[in-house]
């Protein structure tokens, strides 16, 4: 119903607005109601449009048939073969493709949070040095060199000194 009445509204629009070209044989009312019609003829008829696949099926279709093939082993069906130079190759399985994608994600993700560990731990240190340098009126360096000697002694991780200097510091 929905479409019918669409298309009475854009028929009424076209018998309203459309002007044909002038002496080219230009568009007339009749000639777009019988695109409109033929168009909706060519959407009902399904049969028509599946029969038209069948017999000229998209390029890659067969490789969505491997699926459906039960004569071709199940650890088969993704693993592919392909043409280099007239010469047949085979390749490899999508299973062993996304195995291998997976695994080098994982370790991106474990670099990703070694890198963004030692950042923050850089923060952590810069800090505890701003804070010596202020209040001890220090250098850059001496501030270190002093961070550095605690950690030694204590027999800590630098990063560790620095937290606990961060910590005094906020009590003070």
């Amino acid at each position: 119903m929905w479409f019918l009445t669409r298309d009475q509204r854009i028929i009424r629009v076209i018998d309203n607005q459309f002007v044909p070209l002038p002496e080219d044989g230009g568009l007339g009312t009749n000639h777009v109601f019988a695109l409109v019609a033929d168009a909706q003829s060519e959407l009902l008829d399904s049969e028509g449009l599946l029969d038209e696949l069948r017999a000229n099926p998209p390029a890659k279709a067969a490789l969505a048939g491997r699926i459906f093939d039960s004569s071709i082993p199940v650890e088969n069906v993704l693993r592919f073969q392909f043409q280099v130079g007239g010469e047949t190759l085979q390749g490899k399985s999508v299973i062993d493709v996304l195995d291998a994608q997976s695994r080098r994600l994982i370790s991106m993700e474990i670099e990703l949070s070694a890198a963004r560990r030692a950042l923050d731990d850089r923060k952590t240190i810069e800090r505890a040095k701003g804070i010596l340098m202020a209040r001890f009126n220090l250098t850059e360096h001496e501030a270190y060199e002093r961070m550095r000697t605690a950690s030694m002694e204590q027999n800590k991780r630098l990063v560790d000194v620095a937290e606990a200097m961060l910590t005094l510091a906020s009590f003070s």
